[in-house]
């Protein structure tokens, strides 16, 4: 006949774990800090809390994936941000200018006091900066559609997070339901076991069998 595990043997044999998703990555941005009005943007879904090996690898996996994607996006969109405001600011400056040299340029050619020479070169500065203004008017297009970019992207990276920390909750439910399901296994078989040795112990005489 055959040997039978022991408890000490059945104890020692591993509990198999089932393969772990890898997370998605977001937008590969450059690693910075995140800020504290841009974790209210979070989602927050409730994660179930279990006990063991299983739930400390995959909380500390949650926040060594989730955490670099969310500080690359948001740091970009606050470059971003302070590169938009900066170029407003510019365009603004610029306006102004020209408005400046619109009204001297109007008052030169209204009456006598300033050159012909001064004329021309003051209307000269008038047309580059009008030219600087529709350079700065594109840059502030493009900062504005790159912005939005990393908008964009900031949103995907936390709904690939989102579907990440919901993928590790139902696994972690699984195991923890695979738990103990196997714990009552277990315990049945012991029973079982229990009772054949029982029995064998009668057929060899040792032990009656109780009423």
């Amino acid at each position: 006949m055959p040997r039978l595990p022991n408890r000490k043997e059945r104890a020692t044999k591993a509990t198999p774990q089932p393969p772990q998703r890898p997370l998605r990555r977001g937008s590969d941005l450059a690693t910075a800090t995140l800020t504290a009005q841009q974790d209210d943007l979070l989602p927050s879904r409730p994660t179930p809390s279990v006990s063991g090996a299983s739930t400390s690898s995959a909380s500390e996996r949650d926040k060594t994936t989730r955490t670099p994607d969310q500080a690359d996006t948001r740091a970009q969109i606050a470059k971003l941000t302070k590169d938009r405001d900066e170029a407003i600011r510019r365009s603004i400056d610029a306006e102004r200018i020209i408005e400046a040299l619109s009204r001297a340029l109007d008052t030169a050619e209204a009456g006598p006091g300033m050159t012909a020479d001064e004329v021309a070169a003051l209307r000269r500065k008038h047309d580059r900066a009008v030219r600087d203004l529709d350079k700065a008017t594109e840059k502030n297009k493009k900062l504005e559609a790159d912005y939005k970019g990393a908008v964009e992207d900031h949103k995907r990276a936390l709904n690939d997070l989102s579907e990440s920390k919901f993928s590790i909750g139902a696994m972690e439910r699984r195991i923890t339901a695979a738990e103990g399901e196997k714990r009552k296994v277990t315990a049945e078989r012991d029973q079982l076991l229990a009772e054949r040795n029982r029995m064998l112990a009668f057929l060899q005489g040792k032990h009656p069998l109780p009423e």
